[in-house]
């Protein structure tokens, strides 16, 4: 009788640990099943229910550890993924998904660790290679990033990520040729986003492609129409092809939202002084330093609308301002001796052309109006010197005035 009762019991115990695996499996299935439907914190809960019966798992770990990381809960999915690696689970999948918490947790040589032993089991795993890319740019090692970008573009073709970051790594190293490619790639095989076009025409500012920026930065524009720095981009690109009116019109924006700005303030002072409106242009160089008064290009700006309005004395002050807070400013040395040429200072203009020149060699115009300030002071020999050397470089007002003042 015993017996039969002992028997009963193991049988009835028997069935019940094999129903325990059972009941974990469904608790996982319930979890992906969550997990697919972005259903993270319900998904923790199903993962764990079956951990709690099962916790030599790895797999529970290691999908636990996905919805933790989803969450930004790197260090608790960290955790898990170790679980997952000490009860013997080391997949490339798990190696890949620690990789991703421990690069945004700063355990950047961690990271390459992982990385460099996913690749080893799986060499054709492009999100592996797309991973260490992006945690060799984190480093600064944009070639490496770069390299890695190119086998996972490789291995996956469709992958807009790579090729976007792939573009940021290039763009670092100035290649930004490079970077338009990768974009143009991106934007032709999908509905091309707001985001894209403010990149790339970025990338188009920087090699001087103001045409192709502008068309992309006005596609950006709706989306970004309070973003100051595209508006400011937008209002340089128009500057440098001479369209005034839209110039001003972005600066204007640009300064609706960010009227504290003396770079804006400055550029669009810059715009004024190209269309003839001196006063106005003073009006707005001298906000900017009232604003920043450690603003060279403002002092510089405004010392050259003063110069223009033929205001030759009042100029001279700000471009003193402007060399003494930047020492290298070739052009603000050349329009102050310009001024003080106009104001037959002679000798002190030529020793600002020969500051310029020593900024600038190749400045024909400073060799131009040397030569001329030369002459002035009967020093003929020194001038047709530099009447020649101006000619040589292309200037061509230089011909005349050697055939005036340079024929004995």
């Amino acid at each position: 009788m015993l017996l039969a009762a002992a028997v009963i019991i193991l049988t009835a115990l028997l069935g019940h640990f094999r129903i325990i695996p059972q009941i974990a499996q469904q608790h996982f299935s319930n979890g992906i099943a969550q997990q697919q439907t972005g259903e993270h914190q319900q998904a923790i809960l199903a993962f764990t229910k079956a951990i709690d019966l099962r916790e030599k798992c790895p797999q529970f770990y290691l999908q636990r550890g996905i919805s933790l990381a989803t969450l930004g809960q790197q260090e608790m999915a960290i955790a898990d993924y170790n679980r997952a690696a000490n009860l013997g689970l080391q997949s490339p999948q798990l190696l890949l998904h620690r990789a991703i918490a421990m690069r945004q947790q700063g355990k950047i040589n961690e990271a390459l660790t992982d990385l460099d032993a996913a690749i080893a089991q799986c060499d054709s795993c492009a999100q592996a290679y797309y991973q260490r890319g992006l945690t060799h740019a984190t480093l600064g090692n944009f070639q490496e990033a770069i390299a890695d970008y190119n086998k996972s573009i490789a291995l996956d073709t469709t992958n807009a990520s790579a090729l976007a970051n792939r573009a940021q790594s290039l763009a670092a190293l100035n290649d930004f040729k490079g970077a338009i490619a990768d974009y143009d790639r991106i934007m032709t095989n999908s509905q091309p986003t707001p985001e894209q076009h403010r990149q790339r025409g970025w990338f188009k500012f920087q090699i001087g492609d103001y045409a192709g920026a502008i068309t992309d930065l006005e596609q950006a524009l709706p989306k970004f129409n309070t973003d100051t720095e595209l508006l400011q981009m937008l209002g340089s690109a128009n500057s440098n092809l001479n369209q005034h009116a839209a110039a001003l019109s972005a600066y204007d924006a640009a300064l609706q939202l960010e009227p504290n700005s003396a770079k804006l303030h400055s550029e669009r002072g810059g715009v004024l002084l190209r269309l003839g409106r001196l006063s106005d242009a003073q009006t707005a160089f001298s906000s900017a330093i009232a604003l920043n008064a450690q603003y060279s290009n403002a002092f510089f700006g405004r010392g050259l609308a003063k110069a223009l309005a033929d205001d030759q004395q009042a100029a001279i002050p700000d471009f003193d301002r402007a060399i003494a807070l930047d020492a290298t400013m070739a052009a603000a040395y050349f329009n102050r001796g310009v001024a003080h040429a106009a104001l037959s200072n002679h000798a002190k203009a030529i020793a600002d052309y020969n500051h310029t020149l020593r900024l600038d060699p190749q400045n024909a115009a400073a060799y131009y109006a040397r030569g001329l300030a030369h002459i002035a002071l009967s020093n003929h020999a020194d001038g047709c010197t530099d009447l020649k050397k101006a000619l040589q470089l292309g200037y061509p007002d230089a011909a005349q005035m050697l055939t005036i003042y340079c024929q004995n």
